[in-house]
């Protein structure tokens, strides 16, 4: 059964496996039988497995996925007495040729043993430990397969950033409900100057009229359509000349999406109602059904102005 929980699994690393049991026996099979030399070759659908095995030489980066495999892949090999070489064989030939060499009609039956088997694997209790693995590093309780050095700073500094926004916002229960790990997704997908934008943007701390005064690069700091002071809520809050156009026409554009994803009808008018509520700082009487209570009262936590 392939090691670690369940958030750690995924098709590459179940090939890595593979490969470390064939390795592992082999070892064992050549120091039983005293065995010094000779080679095999593995075939595998599973090309970025292979290619992650074999490929690089013996180095080892605490930043490759599945680490702890590779790592242990790395140390059987460099142990073997044997020589190693690899064939990527396409998967699924079946489903499209009938006349298989050998490999494919092996690869077909190994699929099809696996498959028997995943229900079997599902109920085994999980193990961890990987013989011949580098060093472990467990965070919370949990085993970090991957990524390393940013798991290490995550786990160091998370908590300092976490208590300076609570310090600063006052709001500790805001923090501790965003989804952090869904907004690193969403930012690494984005471009790297969009990156930069959101986050000055969120901190405050942008090219608006409050931090330009600040900086000495403008003498006042009123907002050119309401001359309030300008900060980078005021930007969406703003009631000046214009602006309640423009917001209007940002809260079409944002329904319009969330029909285009499907969402749900409840949700997506409790968005557009709570965000004009925030933007018009009027009381809403709107009461959503029970099972979105939660969820809304976990917003209104984290603040509509977070919403973005």
């Amino acid at each position: 059964m392939c090691p670690g929980d369940a958030n750690t699994q995924s098709s590459y690393r179940s090939e890595l496996t593979g490969l470390y049991v064939i390795l592992a026996i082999t070892n064992h099979l050549c120091d039983y039988y005293n065995i010094n030399e000779g080679s095999i070759e593995i075939g595998c659908d599973g090309l970025s497995a292979l290619q992650s095995a074999f490929d690089h030489g013996l180095y080892l980066s605490s930043d490759m996925p599945d680490y702890d495999l590779i790592g242990a892949i790395y140390h059987l090999r460099k142990s073997s007495k044997i020589s190693w070489s690899y064939r990527h064989v396409k998967g699924h030939q079946d489903d499209v040729i009938s006349d298989l060499d050998a490999w494919a009609q092996q690869n077909v039956r190994m699929d099809a043993a696996a498959k028997q088997h995943i229900a079997i694997a599902k109920a085994t209790p999980r193990h961890f430990d990987i013989p011949g693995e580098p060093w472990q590093l467990w965070i919370e309780g949990r085993k970090t397969t991957s990524k390393i050095q940013e798991s290490i700073y995550s786990a160091v500094h998370r908590p300092e950033s976490e208590a300076y926004w609570e310090n600063k916002e006052g709001r500790k229960d805001g923090i501790t409900l965003v989804h952090w790990k869904n907004i690193g997704y969403a930012m690494k997908k984005a471009p790297r100057t969009r990156r930069v934008f959101l986050t000055k943007h969120i901190c405050g701390m942008c090219g608006v009229d409050k931090f330009m005064k600040r900086w000495k690069e403008w003498e006042e700091d009123a907002c050119p359509r309401c001359g309030a002071q300008e900060d980078a809520p005021h930007v969406w809050l703003c009631k000046g000349q214009g602006a309640e156009d423009r917001w209007n026409k940002a809260l079409q554009e944002l329904e319009n999406l969330l029909h285009q994803l499907d969402t749900d009808p409840t949700l997506t008018h409790i968005i557009l109602v709570y965000l004009q509520g925030w933007w018009s700082n009027e009381d809403i009487s709107y009461i959503p059904p029970r099972n979105f209570q939660d969820l809304l009262h976990q917003q209104n936590l984290v603040g509509w102005r977070r919403f973005f």
